[in-house]
């Protein structure tokens, strides 16, 4: 039995992720620092701040968009990608509907951090103010 725990353990870890997409490309967000690095050129620690919601206009996803827009993405390397249910998406950073109920797990929004190795920093189902944001990056 201690076996098969430690088994389903390991296969849980390995398996967390979420793909999305950017334009024509396909990012993982337990690989986008080594995908983006070799995009670009150059060594990059990115986080991923994904926002789901069953719609656009959802009041949470509304203010949480509002947070994100204040901060320096490009500074901080943090890339923003949104995860909507009720439609597909074609510009920016974004999941397909399937993975934003997938994200979602029956809640209306859901806020996640991902840090530059893939490990999840927060999984919230609250607006995060930017400060929140920041210090979840840094601590």
């Amino acid at each position: 039995m201690k076996k098969f725990l430690l088994l389903l353990l390991v296969v849980a870890q390995a398996t967390f992720g979420y793909e999305f997409y950017s334009g024509n490309k396909t990012y993982s967000s337990q690989r986008v620092s080594v995908q983006l690095s070799a995009e670009y050129g150059q060594p990059l620690q990115i986080t991923t701040v994904i926002v789901a919601a069953q719609s656009q206009d959802h009041p949470l996803y509304i203010e949480q968009q509002r947070q994100l827009r204040s901060l320096d993405a490009e500074t901080l390397q943090v890339i923003f990608v949104s995860s909507l249910v009720d439609r597909p998406q074609t510009s920016g950073y974004h999941t397909d509907p399937e993975t934003a109920v997938s994200i979602l797990n029956d809640a209306p929004f859901r806020l996640l951090i991902i840090s530059p190795q893939g490990k999840e920093w927060e999984n919230s189902q609250s607006v995060l103010t930017t400060n929140d944001i920041v210090n979840a990056m840094t601590n």
